[in-house]
């Protein structure tokens, strides 16, 4: 199983299907040195947590929409869902530890 690109039409039925298993997403750009590095750390997090959590990356340039959304305003960043809300924020990541 690997991480989810979410885009906008994924995004909505991931946090709904939250009340089924918590979601991770990490925001960042793939220009972003360590952003690209918070996505390809997503993938150990899939290995090790497998069908316990919903994980996947969304890309700033692709839907900036979910940003404003979530008011995310530095990357790279990960927000944690369960039951349809926040249930934690981590801002300006620096390393894979953090997650």
């Amino acid at each position: 199983m690997r991480p989810l690109k979410i885009n906008m039409l994924s995004y909505e039925p991931i946090i709904k299907k939250t009340y089924e298993r918590p979601a991770l997403l990490v925001f960042g750009a793939v220009w972003d040195y360590d952003s690209r590095r918070m996505f390809d750390y997503l993938n150990k997090i899939v290995e090790r947590f497998g069908e316990k959590i919903c994980a996947g990356y969304v890309d700033l340039d692709f839907v900036p929409e979910i940003f404003s959304e979530n008011k995310v305003y530095d990357i790279p960043a990960a927000v944690v869902f369960e039951d349809g809300k926040e249930l934690k924020r981590i801002e300006k990541l620096t390393s894979p530890k953090q997650l």
